[in-house]
């Protein structure tokens, strides 16, 4: 039965194997066609009609990332221009109609056009929650904050950043959990928060400058510096806004510069620096102009607005403020009106136009009272509470959870464990019954190491003791030969005298056999030393195992049937031959080499 449910389960997997690689080659195919169609993303019908017949899943792909890589560039309308082409493949894919509604949304929030934005996010919101998609729906979720953000609905904002930051923190997405906490923290400042909002600010920056990531760092200390701006530090606003210029001139990032910009001039404001101040928001205009940003446009010419004002540019600044107003009221920006009639109050005021201040002072109260008031600041706290009450709800069910398995687990760490000793035993016995083994060949080998050792020794003792008893016999002979040449010399003994010479050489056997010996007690060298050395001769092969084995000189000559000055002179061969220089001693490089 075992064996019967191991194979189904290996014939399960190998199908499974054999289907993915059938489909790999073609996705993978098609993403290496797309990587080779080198696509200009700033002519969306030449993308279009390039990637048009490609796989479904991989167009999908494609305009997720590019979607995603415009969004970063602050480029809404050829993300709008895309979206046109992307529809006619699209087909009743749901996640490409998705994709399109949550694009959408981001578009028609950067121009301002909320109502269309929210339309096409609850759209998506519908849609990723059928899909279960949970990233994308806290990022729907995010884009309506942002919407009720700027429309001043600060409960819906923090409302729909908890949706969105209760679903990152489940799937433990860090980089948007503090990416949402980061617009908690701005929803805190403009509700008259400020010190929540430093507080939650400080542990985004503490995160984004552990991770090294230099666009969040600057906007979070944007976001500082234009918190402790609201409560009139405005040097501490500075201390932390010019290095987030500083790092956003850096990176590039046209949209923040222009938020610095602004942020350092308001700083500049409220140290009554009307100059420095109309410079930066001069430059912040621009740049948010060639951005087309709808949303920071008006807050940038409110700003700017006051600081003609404080030049003595009276006109110019009304105009502005009247201008300012109509467009905002056209975008449900509550916060900008509020502040340019609270500017045109201040305008007639000093011009003692009383009546006509108090007129703009009422109309700047009643907006500003739709803003902020004690029923919505409860509804913020309210939410909040419950956030974090659901949270603490969601950790006791786990410990619940927990404890109700908790029996099981402990008689799985039981087993677990029990049978962890058993192996463990198993184990000891096996490694110690090894061990016995390993020290019985350990004591074998260095026994047969001894063995080769003194055989070795034994063979060249013989061989030096051969070639002295052979030198005796030549000195006997040369006598006799001396002495009978004083009679006859016979041929016989010229023979024998012969004979005996060419036995002082080594015979070919002799060196296998010596080297035979020799490579028991010092295994491999040979071969290692002619692959260090290959154009090393037989002879000087010969000399340096000799001198490897302490062999003198004479004893050498005698082995190798040369004389010692012979083998002097191989000696300086083989110096030569190793590059060692007359003061490097020879034996000593032999002796050294393994």
């Amino acid at each position: 039965m075992i064996t019967r449910q191991i194979l189904y389960a290996i014939a399960f997997f190998v199908i499974i194997f054999s289907v993915s690689c059938q489909e790999k080659p073609h996705i993978a195919g098609n993403e290496r066609q797309v990587a080779s169609l080198k696509i200009d993303s700033t002519d969306p019908k030449g993308t279009y009609l390039k990637i048009k017949n490609l796989n479904p899943i991989i167009i999908d792909s494609f305009y997720t990332g590019l979607f995603y890589k415009l969004s970063d560039q602050n480029n809404y309308d050829q993300i709008h221009r895309h979206i046109f082409y992307y529809r006619q493949l699209a087909g009743q894919r749901k996640n490409a109609i998705a994709l399109i509604a949550k694009a959408e949304g981001f578009a028609y929030s950067y121009f301002s056009k909320y109502d269309s934005s929210d339309y096409f996010f609850d759209e998506a919101i519908r849609l990723y929650k059928e899909l279960n998609s949970p990233k994308d729906l806290a990022e729907s979720y995010f884009g309506k904050a942002c919407n009720y953000h700027f429309e001043g609905n600060y409960p819906e904002d923090f409302n729909y950043n908890y949706k969105a930051l209760a679903i990152f923190e489940q799937i433990r997405d860090s980089d948007d959990v503090y990416k949402v906490t980061g617009e908690i923290a701005i929803a805190y400042r403009y509700q008259d928060e400020p010190q929540k909002a430093i507080a939650t600010a400080l542990l985004c920056l503490s995160y984004y400058q552990r991770h090294g990531d230099q666009y969040m760092t600057s906007y979070i200390e944007s976001v500082l510096g234009n918190t402790y701006s609201a409560m009139g530090d405005y040097q501490k606003a500075l201390d932390y806004e010019i290095p987030a210029l500083a790092l956003r001139r850096k990176i590039g990032t046209k949209s923040g510069i222009a938020e610095s910009l602004n942020n350092i001039a308001a700083a500049y404001i409220g140290l009554k620096e009307w100059d420095k101040a109309a410079g930066y928001f001069s430059e912040s205009l621009d740049l948010a102009r060639q951005l087309k940003d709808e949303r920071h446009i008006p807050i940038i010419c409110a700003n700017l607005a006051k600081c003609y004002r404080r030049l003595g540019n009276i006109k110019i600044a009304e105009q502005m403020l009247n201008e300012i107003i109509d467009t905002a009221r056209q975008k449900g920006q509550k916060l900008i009106i509020a502040y340019s009639y609270q500017q045109l109050s201040d305008i007639h005021k000093e011009a003692n136009d009383y009546k006509m201040a108090l007129d703009y002072y009422e109309k700047y109260k009643e907006w500003n009272d739709s803003l902020y008031n004690y029923e919505k600041g409860k509804t913020i706290n309210e939410l909040n509470i419950k956030y974090e009450t659901s949270k603490k709800e969601a950790e006791i069910t786990k410990l619940n959870s927990e404890k109700k398995a908790d029996s099981a687990q402990k008689l799985v760490y039981l087993l677990a464990l029990f049978f962890t000793i058993i192996i463990a035993v198993l184990t000891i016995l096996l490694l110690t019954d090894r061990n016995k083994k390993n020290k019985l060949l350990i004591e074998k080998a260095k026994l047969e190491l001894a063995a080769n050792a003194r055989e070795l020794t034994h063979f060249t003792e013989s061989i030096i003791n051969k070639n002295k008893f052979i030198e005796e016999l030549e000195s006997k002979l040369s006598s006799i030969t001396d002495n009978a040449q004083q009679a006859i010399a016979t041929e016989e003994n010229n023979e024998q005298l012969s004979k005996l010479y060419q036995l002082k050489i080594l015979t070919e056997d002799d060196w296998r056999q010596f080297k035979i010996l020799f490579d028991k007690v010092h295994p491999g060298f040979i071969n290692r030393l002619r692959e260090h050395y290959p154009d090393l001769a037989p002879a000087e092969e010969r000399q340096f195992l000799l001198i490897k084995l302490k062999i003198d000189n004479k004893e050498c000559a005698d082995m190798l049937g040369i004389s010692t000055l012979s083998v002097k002179k191989n000696r300086y061969r083989l110096k030569k031959r190793f590059n060692l220089t007359e003061q490097d001693n020879l034996d000593e490089f032999v002796w050294g080499f393994v």
